[in-house]
């Protein structure tokens, strides 16, 4: 027998005063609210995301200069382009499908999560700094003055991969793509340091099982 309480309780806020909830996360291997703080800004962004996944989840998401920190879980696919540019968020959910294009340029992102597929992620001046090993890109990834070190094993990419400007020291391994631009990086610096001309860096990047036909380093 369902009681009047019980309705009331489910129609209540799961959250402490002055949080809100915004889907569920697991803590201690059960799902339980995701409260976070409160900004009366960020209503409007989270009603029109979930307008946005109640309709179906088609067209593209805008969500440039949001203040909104984090995406709710909710939100498993982007019929189009997702724009978090100029934004406030830290992360991005597990598994997202961004069918388009994901613009992260000068926002705070942290890192490309587990799961995520993308026809192209770019934007400058990210605070990207890692890229999750199990990530799926079609066309291009272009994340200039980054602060990424090392690509995951195995990334494979269409067409390009740009990380120039950003904190790359090491020489990928089985990067595979057409064009890479690693120009202004550390990883660049010791290869003009040890004097290496084009064709040891191509070897160096073979050795480590890359499929790369240009690298653009200087």
């Amino acid at each position: 027998m369902i009681k009047l309480t019980d309705i009331l309780r489910e129609n209540e806020n799961p959250c402490w005063k002055g949080y809100r909830q915004v889907g569920m996360k697991t803590k201690n291997g059960k799902e339980v609210p995701n409260c976070v703080p409160i900004n009366e800004s960020d209503d409007d962004a989270v009603a029109d995301i979930y307008d946005y996944i109640e309709g179906g989840s088609k067209g593209d998401l805008n969500l440039m200069r949001s203040g909104l920190t984090e995406l709710p879980r909710d939100l498993e696919e982007v019929g189009g382009d997702l724009d978090i540019s100029y934004s406030k968020v830290k992360r991005l959910p597990k598994n997202l499908k961004v069918k388009g294009r994901l613009f992260v340029g000068n926002s705070p992102l942290e890192e490309l999560p587990m799961g995520l597929e993308a026809d192209s992620i770019s934007g400058s001046k990210s605070n990207i700094s890692k890229i999750s090993q199990n990530i799926k890109i079609n066309k291009s990834l272009y994340i200039p003055g980054s602060k990424i070190k090392k690509l995951p094993i195995g990334l494979k990419v269409k067409r390009r991969v740009g990380v120039e400007g950003s904190l790359l020291n090491e020489v990928p391994k089985g990067l595979q793509c057409y064009h890479f631009y690693m120009d202004k990086t550390p990883l660049a610096k010791q290869f003009l340091e040890q004097d290496l001309d084009d064709d040891q860096i191509h070897k160096l990047f073979k050795k480590n099982r890359c499929k790369v036909t240009h690298i653009t380093w200087l």
